[in-house]
């Protein structure tokens, strides 16, 4: 999906983001998040490393770093790693991560004119026109915002299937979490008198 750059200028007004577009932003971190711990997999599997070898060897580096090392692996694999990384890691990648920077990492300013989300980009200023401070502003409608968490929930798989990453996952010792035990614990009984 192609950035676009809004022409008018609009007014922002406080807002309260509704669950499901609550929920649909949770939805796109975590497959980011999920998707950062399988590029150590991907790895794995195009040098043969095991996980505690790739982890000292890329580190926990920025995910499109990481990525673009995978990329250059690939690339020195043959054509059809090539076409199976980039399969993965296209424009849908990249605008579904950017979208993921903006709702992680950029203040919410409010709604637009059009019902729009926005963001603050960028903390420095843009320089000003005509008196007027500029900022780098990010918006999605909670449709949008929505679309795209339907969307992140097909990387994960695809990723699987474009790596056969299956194999790899098996080698890696499973962390089951669940409820802290104080969360879990039975308030004490009462004495009897």
């Amino acid at each position: 999906m192609p950035r676009t750059y809004g022409d008018k200028e609009s007014t922002l007004k406080p807002v309260e983001i509704d669950d499901p577009t609550h929920l649909a932003m949770g939805r796109i971190v975590r497959c980011v998040a999920e998707v950062e711990h399988l590029v150590i997999f991907y790895f794995m599997s195009l040098t043969g490393f095991n996980e505690s070898q790739a982890l000292c060897t890329i580190g926990q580096g920025q995910i499109t770093s990481n990525i673009q090392k995978c990329a250059d692996l690939a690339a020195l694999k043959g054509p059809e790693f090539v076409a199976a990384h980039e399969a993965t890691f296209n424009e849908v990648w990249r605008d579904l991560l950017f979208m993921r920077n903006v709702i992680a990492h950029s203040r919410l300013l409010g709604v637009n004119d059009n019902g729009e989300l926005a963001f603050l980009v960028l903390k420095d200023p843009l320089p000003a026109q005509n008196n007027a401070a500029r900022f780098n502003v990010a918006c999605y409608s909670p449709a949008t915002i929505q679309a795209w968490a339907h969307i992140a929930s097909t990387v994960k798989p695809a990723m699987l299937n474009n790596h056969q990453l299956g194999p790899w996952l098996e080698t890696s010792p499973q962390t089951k979490t669940g409820p802290h035990p104080k969360a879990t614990k039975q308030p004490p009984k009462k004495k009897r008198p």
